[in-house]
């Protein structure tokens, strides 16, 4: 109804000129912002939601949640419009409405709920596990040529190091503050924290011996490492058989978490592959009785010691004689693919790991640089970056591969300083310039050690009084701004989440938390992203009593069950399969991730005929795909028996 008052309908011809235009996009899928929590209860979907009524907004809460076109489904998520009120005006639809202004103070009193909530402590939401975030920051250099005057030797005693070069020395002081916390922390209180703060902590070492073999497939999983790499030249004494076969070498992974990695990887797709290690000798030696059997690791795996016999990679003469090992076998060839998992422990000496690391991956540096082929791919650990010596390692290693790339694997705990460089094919095979230099380098770092052995006094720990401050010019280095801001910005992410993750982890110590992740969902999406099958759930001899004990308290309950032998009951694998009796141990179990080959030659146990003759013709069980009644229910009692206790 048009009048003099009101001039805006639509006989009005302005009015109806008016273009129906607005600032803010019509809301899709792909501008509004999915609901992710829901609030608990109501039939909104999900296993846990059927019979249950559906969710109800109380009346003071349909006003906000309604559909406005301007803003969307969910208005608070959008910023308000300049000058735009809304169909009400400025004070909004309470003013205009006789029932909302009576429901106004009920409103405000709701507002002040929210806004001051009890004091009550109420368990923290797990928020779902969609995705991993595997995001990789790689480096590649502009230029692969190196400087004439690049390679410096620079000894002497250790030189203060300048925490601004690679990093920012705040960050750094608030982790090294936030490791010295760490000291006064109990071992078995350390233990527990440990597990519920870290979301990757369930997923352990899944098949294999440790966890190093987990880490390398996540880093596989990522960057193909274990992608056959043919030669691209051929020599005489090469055959087609041997360019086909993955070949790799170890280095420093006692006891031999990367190669069993590795050689299962290969094994399990059908595929040829061939190893040559070098550990230290000791209680970190190679434990190929450990090894997964479907690695083959006595075929395959060739254990080197050097020439000393002690497998210690710090000596020239050992590097030398594992590298014309591989020449030898490999037919001038080379490996495709050089892993590096070495380490010493620090306790105590935090503080000076990264300088006495420094000399270890140099001689793995250049035992990589003489022994693998080109095209082919590097992973070594490290740790920290910030020091001109470790920094120039890795300055070298990006002058010489495609691709470079510092990635923290999620299974590595986000407490310490662990990393991997990963490199991508190399460019030149047997780079003579570089090998000669890093030769030199550990040369100089021998005579150091042997001159500070003589000159050392027990109670000096592991410091050193004299040791090498650069390897490369620093000029250069600190000139090729590309790189210091990859390895700026790298380290500065690191130790933010190092520290970060010390503090929870002591927020978990002191108030005794429980874990704030789904952990179990997060190790099924890992193994599966990573393609590894989970260990296999271990056999309690406890297990088969508590079985027995259950089904006697069955019997002693309904006795009447007795005289009905057809009915099939739930509670173990004796009673699912007929009075037949099994041994208990592990050849009478069977768990699904296994293979048949696992297992016993004797068939899993079926149903006597002889104690069903007089029971006349059965119906298959629901859960048995063969119609042998209950086989699935006794298999899934094998795994739920655990949880029943």
């Amino acid at each position: 109804m048009g009048g003099p008052l009101d001039p805006y309908d639509d006989s009005d011809a302005a009015y109806a000129a008016t273009p129906l235009e607005s600032p803010t996009a019509i809301p899709t899928f792909h501008n509004c912002p999915r609901v992710r929590f829901q609030p608990p209860g109501g039939n909104r979907g999900g296993p846990n939601s059927h019979g249950q009524p559906p969710f109800k907004y109380s009346p003071h809460q349909q006003g906000p949640l309604r559909y406005d076109p301007q803003h969307g489904l969910q208005p608070q998520a959008y910023p308000a419009q300049p000058g735009h009120h809304g169909q009400y005006g400025q004070h909004g639809y309470a003013q205009n409405n006789p029932y909302q202004q009576q429901r106004q103070p009920h409103h405000q009193q709701y507002q002040q709920h929210q806004q001051h909530p009890s004091q009550q402590l109420m368990r923290p939401l797990i928020p779902p596990v969609e995705f991993l975030d595997q995001h990789l920051d790689v480096f590649q250099t502009s230029s692969y040529e190196l400087p004439d005057d690049c390679f410096r030797i620079e000894s002497g005693p250790p030189a203060t190091v300048d925490l601004d070069l690679f990093c920012i020395e705040g960050i750094v002081n608030n982790l090294l503050e936030s490791k010295k916390k760490l000291r006064a922390v109990p071992q078995e209180m350390f233990g527990r924290a440990r597990q519920r703060c870290n979301p990757y902590e369930l997923v352990g070492s899944s098949i294999f011996m440790n966890r190093a073999s987990v880490k390398l497939a996540s880093i596989d999983s990522q960057l193909a490492l274990t992608a056959t790499k043919e030669s691209p030249t051929s020599t005489d004494g090469a055959n087609s058989e041997d360019a086909k076969t993955f070949r790799f070498a170890d280095l420093c992974s006692g006891p031999g978490g990367f190669s069993e990695y590795l050689l299962w990887r290969k094994h399990t797709w059908g595929e040829r592959a061939r190893g040559w290690a070098m550990t230290l000798k000791g209680d970190l030696d190679f434990q190929l009785d450990r090894f997964h059997k479907d690695a083959a690791v006595q075929e395959t795996l060739h254990v080197f010691y050097g020439k000393d016999g002690t497998g210690d990679i710090l000596q020239q003469e050992n590097i030398d004689a594992f590298a014309e090992l591989i020449e030898k076998d490999t037919h001038g060839l080379g490996v495709g693919l050089v892993s590096a998992d070495g380490g010493i422990s620090v306790d105590g000496d935090e503080a000076v790991q990264e300088t006495l690391l420094q000399r270890l991956i140099l001689c793995q540096i250049l035992t990589m640089f003489m022994t693998l082929q080109k095209g082919g791919d590097f992973v070594v650990k490290i740790f920290d970056i910030f020091t001109p010596v470790t920094a120039g390692l890795v300055w070298i290693l990006s002058r010489h591969f495609e691709k470079i790339c510092v990635v923290k694997p999620l299974t590595s705990r986000p407490m310490n300083s662990e990393r991997y460089v990963v490199c991508r094919r190399l460019l030149d095979h047997l780079p003579s310039r570089t090998i000669d230099h890093l030769k030199a380098v550990n040369a100089e770092y021998q005579g150091i050690e042997e001159k500070n052995k003589e000159t050392a006094s027990p109670n000096e720990g592991q410091a050193k009084k004299t040791d090498v401050n650069h390897i490369i010019d620093p000029d250069i280095l600190t000139g090729d701004a590309r790189f210091m801001e990859y390895i700026k910005r790298n380290n500065m992410k690191t130790a933010i989440r190092q520290t970060e993750a010390l503090d929870v982890f002591l927020k978990y110590v002191n108030e005794g938390l429980r874990p704030a992740f789904d952990q179990e969902a997060i190790k099924k999406l890992c193994l599966q992203e990573w393609r590894i099958p989970p260990r296999p759930q271990p056999y309690h001899p406890q297990q088969q009593q508590h079985q027995q004990q259950q089904q006697q308290q069955q019997q002693q309950r309904h006795p009447h069950q007795q005289a009905y032998g057809h009915l099939p009951q739930r509670h173990g694998p004796s009673q699912a399969h007929g009075h037949h009796h099994h041994p208990s141990g592990p050849s009478s179990r069977h768990h699904p991730y296994q293979q048949a080959h696992h297992h016993s030659s004797q068939p899993y146990p079926t149903s006597s005929n002889a104690h069903h003759q007089h029971q006349g013709p059965r119906r298959p069980s629901a859960g048995s795909s063969r119609g042998q009644p209950g086989l699935l229910d006794s298999l899934l009692n094998n795994m739920q028996a655990p949880h029943k206790r």
